[in-house]
C-alpha cells in the first residue's frame, strides 16, 4: 500500500481539511526532512564517530511527527490545520519580521503572554504570533554555532541549554522565536531561530559524546579534581584521564592565530584544574584528529557546560599550553566524552547527604545589587603613584536586559539601573536584545567607573560567563547608530590594555561626536578612531602592553584589565561644546562657531595665572586689521634674536589706533589716532591667523617690557641705504598677545570703509580685475593629488557659488603652504588677493597666490540643505569627445569589461605607510591602522570606453561581497598588510609573495559574473585635455600602428 495512504488510514482524518493537511505533511517530510534525516549521516562535528543515522522511513517519521504535534496541542484529538509546515529557505526569504510560534497556546494564553512581555520591557511590543511549524535536523556549524537544517537550507539556531544528544537528529520545534537579520540591524541575509525549551527528538539514537543521566559512566574510573591537580604536574606520555568535578568557570570562545578554542575549569571547592577544548594545534604534544585525518571539534561543548554543573570529561591528555608560562593543562582529545549531571557511584551517598545543607552554586541565589548597598559599601579609592584607583569585586548576577545602549560597543542596561559592558570579551554571534534574561558568573562589579554611565556597572572579562536563560519576548527595533555595529571600539580595546573608565569615556565621546557631526561627512568608524586617538592624547600613549589572554582566563589569583579602575579627571583647558569634527588626508580638526561655544568652567591655566602669578609690566597698542595675507613657509629670523629657518608666517596690514601705552597690570583703552603699520606674524605667532579678521579691532600687548619702541615699527632699507617703502613694519614675537575689543567708541575717522571691495561670485565672473577679493559658499571640494610627490594632497579644487546660482572654480596649490581648514561644502569663505584668470575656452577661474588668504565667515549645515539635483545621464563616447568641461559629474550606465587594477592595503593612520601585523613599517610606532581599497575597471556603455576608479566601501559593493566576507578579507590581509592584483583582462598578475589562497580568491572574484555585470553609477570626469598615444596591434604576420586618444578617466562617487 502507498505510504501516504497508510498514514491516512492510520490517523483517520475527520474532515477534508485534516486529510489535505496530512497529505501536505507527508509531502513536506518526503521533500525536506527525509533527505537529511534518513540519508547517509554526515560525520559528527566532534569527530568522535560518524553522525547519527535515522533508521525511520518517511511513513514512520510522519507518524512520529503527528503524534508529537497532537501531544503538544491544547485541544486533544484534533489536528492543527491552521498551522503550516515551513521550509528553512521559505523562513529565511519570506519572514521579514520577528515572530513567535507556540503550538500549545490557546488564545487567552497568548494574550496573557503578550501582556506580560510588554510589561517587562516598557515601550516595546510583544512578538507577533504566527502559525508555522519547523521540522529539521540540528547540525553543528562553524565556530560552535548550531544550525537547523533541511534539504532547502539551514538557519542559525540559538538554544538556552543545548545537549550534544540533539546533534544530527531530526527534531520538531514546538515553541520558537525567529529574528531576521534586518531586525538585528545587520545587512546579511538569514536570521536566527531561538529555541524555547527542548526540541522533540523524532527518532531514538545512541547518546554519543554526552551522558545525560546520573550515574552514567560510573565505571569510567574517573578521578576527582584534587587527584587530577596532582597528575597535572607529572606529565606522562600516553596517559589519558577521566576527571569529574563541578564547573567553576566557562570562558568565552576565542580565535587566536587560526585556532578556535575555549577553556573551562573543574573545581571541588578547594582546588581547580583547567580544561582546554580546541580546534587546531594550540598545545605541544596534542594533535586531535579523527579517523579521517581532520581536526576534531567539540566546540559545541561551550554551550553545553554551565557554571555549577557537575560533569565528567573522559580521555583527557596533559599538554603544555603555549603562551601560558609553560603551565600544563588538560586538553580534550578526539575520543573525549562529556557527561553532565555526573555523580560517581562510590561517592553518591556522600554527596547527596550534605546537599541539603550545602547547596551548589546553581542552587545559591545570584547576587542582586541595589543602589543603597552600593553607597554603603563604597570604599575610598587607593592612590598609587599619584593615580586614584579602585578595586573591582567579582560576583554573580542575574537580571533582564532593559536597554541596548550600544550594540557595537557592547554596552547594555540590566534591570533599568545596572550597566553591563561586554567589550572585554569577543563579540557574540547573538547580540543581546531588550527583554533577554541573562545569568552572569565571575563578572566584575564596578562603582562609578565613569560619570556618563550608571553608577553600578558590571564588566565581563575573559573568565566571565554569560548565559541567556530566557529569550526576549519583544521585537524591538534596529539599534540606534550611537556606535558602529561592527565592533570597532572592542577591536581597538583588544589591541591595548585599557581600563573600564577609559573605554566608557571613549564610548561616550563617540556618541557625542556622532550626534554633533554634520551627517554624511565622517563615517562612524572614523568617529571611533578619532575618539580613541583623543583618549590616547589625554593619557599619553606610552608603551602599550597587550592583553595576556591565557593569564586572564586561567591564572590564580585572577588579574585582568577590569580588576582595577583608574579614576581620571577628564579636563584639559576650557571644556567646550563643539558642533562638528572632520578629517582631511589623515588630519583631524574641530570645526565650530564661536556662537556655539559655551565655556563650562575656567581652565587650570587661567586660574593659575590670575591667582598665583605676580603682575607683569607691559605695553600695548590698539590696531584695526585692514588686510591679511595667507600663512606660508618663510625664511625669517635672520639678523634678529629669533631663531633663523623656515617657519609658518603670515603678514597683515593694520591701522594703529592711538599711541603705545605702558601698563603695570591690565591694559586699558586709550585715545585713538590713525597711522598705518605693517606687522608680520612669525613662528608661534602664526596661530593668531584664524582669529584676526578684517575690520576688527585688537589690542596688541608686548609683555615683560616698558619700552614703547617695542611696538613702534621700523622702516626697511636696502643695501645702498635707500628706503624701500614708507610703511613701517613690526614683527610680532612669540610671547606677545592679542585681545579682541568689542565695539569700542571710535573716532569717525576709524569707521571709514575699507579700501578693498568684497565681490560676489557673479561680480567676479563679470569683472575685469586681475586681483580680486570675494566671498561665496562652497558647493564642492575635490582633493588633487600629485602621484610624484611624497606627501598626500598637493592641491584643492573648490566650487563656490552665490545666491544667483552662478558658480566659480577656485584652484589652491598647497605644495608649499599648510592645508587651510574649513574648506567644506556649505561653509561661506572670504577669499582675499586671489588671481582671476581665464582659460583658453573662455571659462573664468581663480588661483591661489602667495599673498592670498582664506577666512571662514560662516559654517554651513548640510543636514538642512536641500539635496542637490541628480547628475545628468552621460554617454561615454560623446562625453569623451566633448571639448567643453562644463559637466564634470554625470551618471553612467554600462557594463564592466574587465579589471585593470585591484589594491587592498592596511595603512598606518599617522604616516600612511603599510601596516603589517601589529606594527607600522616606518618608525612612527603607531598602534592604529586603517583599511584602504582601490580598483580600476574598464566600463563600456556601447558608445565608448572609460577607465573608472573605485575606492573605499565602493570596492566591497563592486566585488559583491557581504560584510562578513569583507571583514574576513581584511583579517586575512593583516599578516602581509597589502596585496596588488593586476588582472589585465584574462592575464592575471600579482605582485610579490602574496598569499596564494587570498590571491586565488581575488582572482575568482575579479573574473566572476558578479563583477562583470551591468552597473549604474555616478562619477566625476578628471580628463581635461586628452592626450594621444600610439598603439601597436599584431594581426597574423603584420603589425599595425595607429594613434588613439587616451581613455576617459572617471572616478566613481556613488554606485546605484
Amino acid at each position: 500500500m502507498d505510504p501516504q495512504q497508510r498514514l491516512l488510514e492510520l490517523l483517520q482524518p475527520r474532515s477534508e481539511a485534516e486529510s489535505t493537511w496530512l497529505k501536505n505533511l507527508f509531502t513536506f517530510i518526503t521533500e525536506h526532512l527525509s533527505p537529511v534525516a534518513c540519508g547517509p549521516a554526515p560525520p559528527a562535528a566532534d569527530g568522535s564517530a560518524s553522525g547519527v543515522r535515522c533508521e525511520l522511513s518517511v511513513y514512520q517519521l510522519s507518524v512520529c511527527v503527528v503524534q508529537q504535534i497532537q501531544e503538544k496541542m491544547c485541544v486533544a484529538h484534533t489536528l492543527p490545520v491552521s498551522y503550516r509546515l515551513l521550509s528553512i529557505s521559505e523562513l529565511v526569504s519570506q519572514q521579514r519580521v520577528a515572530c513567535v510560534s507556540n503550538l500549545s497556546w490557546s488564545t487567552n494564553e497568548q494574550r496573557a503572554w503578550a501582556r506580560e512581555a510588554e510589561l517587562s520591557v516598557p515601550g516595546q511590543q510583544a512578538l507577533p504570533r504566527v502559525n508555522l511549524l519547523l521540522i529539521g535536523c540540528l547540525r553543528e556549524g562553524r565556530g560552535s554555532e548550531w544550525r537547523l537544517t533541511d534539504s532547502s537550507g539551514s538557519v542559525r539556531c540559538e538554544c538556552m541549554s543545548p545537549s550534544p544528544v540533539w546533534l544530527n537528529r531530526p527534531v520538531f520545534l514546538p515553541h520558537w522565536n525567529y529574528i531576521p537579520q534586518k531586525a538585528l540591524g545587520q545587512d546579511e541575509a538569514g536570521g536566527c531561530v531561538e529555541l524555547i525549551g527542548s526540541p522533540i527528538l523524532l527518532c531514538a539514537g545512541p547518546e554519543q559524546g554526552l551522558a545525560a543521566c546520573a550515574g552514567v559512566g560510573a565505571g569510567l574510573n574517573a578521578v576527582g579534581v584534587r587527584e587530577a591537580a596532582g597528575l597535572l604536574h607529572h606529565r606522562v606520555r600516553g596517559r589519558r584521564l577521566a576527571v569529574w568535578g563541578q564547573v567553576g568557570s566557562v570562558c568565552p570562545l576565542l580565535e587566536v592565530a587560526g585556532t578556535t578554542f575555549f577553556c573551562f575549569t573543574l573545581t571541588d571547592q578547594s582546588q581547580s584544574v583547567p580544561v582546554l577544548v580546541k580546534v587546531g594545534n594550540l598545545c605541544h604534544g596534542c594533535v586531535c584528529r579523527d579517523s579521517r585525518g581532520v581536526d576534531s571539534s567539540k566546540l559545541c561543548w561551550s554551550q553545553c557546560v554551565c557554571v555549577g554543573q557537575s560533569v565528567c570529561v573522559t580521555v583527557l591528555r596533559v599538554c603544555v599550553l603555549r603562551g601560558w608560562r609553560g603551565n600544563n593543562i588538560l586538553c580534550v582529545t578526539d575520543c573525549s566524552e562529556l557527561h553532565t549531571d555526573y555523580t560517581p557511584r562510590h561517592t553518591q551517598d556522600l554527596t547527596q547527604a550534605p546537599a541539603e545543607h550545602t547547596p551548589t552554586n546553581m542552587d545559591m541565589p545570584l547576587m542582586m545589587m541595589s543602589h543603597a548597598s552600593d553607597d554603603s559599601e563604597e570604599a575610598e579609592p587607593d592612590v598609587q603613584s599619584g593615580v586614584r584607583m579602585k578595586q573591582s569585586r567579582v560576583i554573580s548576577y542575574q537580571g533582564i536586559v532593559t536597554k541596548v545602549v550600544s550594540e557595537g560597543a557592547g554596552l547594555y542596561v540590566i534591570d533599568g539601573r545596572v550597566g553591563l559592558c561586554l567589550a572585554y570579551q569577543p563579540m557574540p554571534k547573538r547580540k543581546l536584545r531588550a527583554g533577554d534574561r541573562v545569568e552572569l558568573h565571575h563578572v566584575h562589579f564596578l562603582f562609578k567607573p565613569c560619570p556618563d554611565f550608571p553608577p553600578s556597572m558590571l564588566c565581563c572579562c575573559l573568565r566571565s560567563s554569560l548565559k541567556v536563560t530566557a529569550f526576549s519576548r519583544v521585537g524591538g527595533g534596529c539599534p540606534a547608530p550611537r556606535c558602529p555595529g561592527d565592533g570597532t571600539l572592542p577591536r581597538l580595546l583588544l589591541q591595548g590594555h585599557r581600563g573600564v573608565s577609559e573605554y566608557l569615556w571613549v564610548c561616550h565621546l563617540s556618541s557625542q561626536l556622532t550626534h554633533s557631526l554634520v551627517p554624511g561627512v565622517l563615517k562612524q568608524q572614523c568617529v571611533c578612531l578619532l575618539s580613541w586617538r583623543m583618549m590616547e592624547t589625554l593619557l599619553g600613549q606610552g608603551r602599550q602592553r597587550r592583553r595576556d589572554i591565557y593569564s586572564e582566563m586561567l591564572d590564580e589569583p585572577h588579574t585582568c584589565p577590569v580588576t582595577q579602575v583608574v579614576l581620571h579627571t577628564w579636563r584639559l583647558g576650557c571644556p567646550l561644546c563643539y558642533c562638528s569634527v572632520f578629517t582631511v588626508s589623515l588630519q583631524v580638526y574641530l570645526q565650530f562657531s564661536l556662537d556655539h561655544v559655551h565655556i563650562l568652567s575656567s581652565s587650570v591655566a587661567m586660574t593659575t595665572s590670575s591667582v598665583g602669578s605676580s603682575p607683569r609690566p607691559c605695553v600695548s597698542v590698539v590696531i584695526r586689521v585692514e588686510q591679511k595675507e595667507g600663512v606660508a613657509w618663510m625664511n625669517t629670523g635672520a639678523g634678529t634674536t629669533e631663531k633663523a629657518g623656515l617657519t609658518l608666517c603670515f603678514s597683515a596690514r593694520a591701522a594703529v589706533i592711538g599711541p603705545v601705552v605702558r601698563w603695570g597690570q591690565d591694559p586699558k583703552n586709550g585715545p585713538m589716532t590713525s597711522r598705518e603699520a605693517e606687522r608680520e606674524g612669525e613662528d608661534k605667532s602664526a596661530r593668531w591667523f584664524p582669529v584676526l579678521h578684517r575690520g576688527c579691532f585688537y589690542r596688541l600687548i608686548a609683555a615683560s617690557t616698558q619700552d614703547p619702541s617695542a611696538l613702534i615699527g621700523s622702516g626697511v632699507s636696502g643695501r645702498s641705504g635707500v628706503e624701500l617703502h614708507t610703511d613701517s613694519t613690526l614683527q610680532v614675537r612669540s610671547d606677545w598677545r592679542f585681545h579682541t575689543l568689542t565695539c569700542p567708541l571710535l573716532l569717525h575717522t576709524c569707521r571709514q570703509v575699507l579700501s578693498s571691495t568684497v565681490l560676489s561670485v557673479s561680480e567676479v565672473l563679470d569683472s575685469r580685475s586681475e586681483l580680486v577679493c570675494f566671498q561665496g559658499m562652497v558647493s564642492e571640494r575635490i582633493s588633487v593629488s600629485d602621484r610624484t610627490a611624497h606627501s598626500g594632497h598637493t592641491g584643492v579644487s573648490l566650487t563656490l557659488c552665490d545666491q544667483s546660482g552662478r558658480s566659480l572654480k577656485v584652484y589652491l596649490d598647497l605644495s608649499h603652504t599648510p592645508y587651510p581648514p574649513g574648506l567644506l561644502p556649505g561653509n561661506t569663505l572670504l577669499l582675499s588677493a586671489f588671481q582671476r584668470r581665464q582659460s583658453r575656452i573662455g571659462s573664468v577661474y581663480c588661483t591661489f597666490l602667495p599673498v592670498s588668504s582664506i577666512t571662514v565667515i560662516s559654517l554651513g549645515d548640510t543636514s538642512l540643505a536641500p539635496p542637490p539635483p541628480p547628475a545628468p545621464i552621460m554617454h561615454l563616447g560623446p562625453w569623451a569627445l566633448s571639448s567643453e568641461q562644463r559637466c564634470i559629474v554625470g551618471q553612467v550606465k554600462g557594463h564592466v569589461v574587465c579589471f585593470l587594477f585591484l589594491q587592498l592595503q592596511w595603512s598606518c593612520s599617522l604616516c600612511g605607510s603599510v601596516y603589517t601585523q601589529s606594527c607600522c613599517s616606518s618608525q612612527c610606532r603607531s598602534t592604529s591602522s586603517i583599511f584602504q581599497s582601490n580598483a580600476k575597471l574598464v566600463i563600456d556603455d556601447g558608445t565608448g570606453e572609460a577607465h573608472v576608479w573605485f575606492s573605499g566601501a565602493l570596492v566591497r559593493s563592486l566585488l559583491g561581497l557581504a560584510d562578513s566576507q569583507w571583514e574576513g578579507l581584511q583579517r586575512a590581509l593583516r599578516v602581509k598588510g597589502h596585496i596588488r592584483v593586476y588582472p589585465r583582462g584574462r592575464s592575471l598578475v600579482c605582485d610579490g609573495d602574496s598569499d596564494e589562497s587570498l590571491f586565488n580568491f581575488l582572482t575568482c572574484v575579479c573574473g566572476s559574473d558578479v563583477v562583470c555585470r551591468p552597473i549604474s553609477f555616478t562619477c566625476r570626469n578628471h580628463t581635461n585635455l586628452r592626450t594621444q598615444e600610439v598603439r601597436r596591434f599584431n594581426r597574423a604576420d603584420r603589425d599595425f600602428s595607429t594613434t588613439l586618444l587616451r581613455p576617459l578617466q572617471l572616478t566613481c562617487l556613488h554606485l546605484h
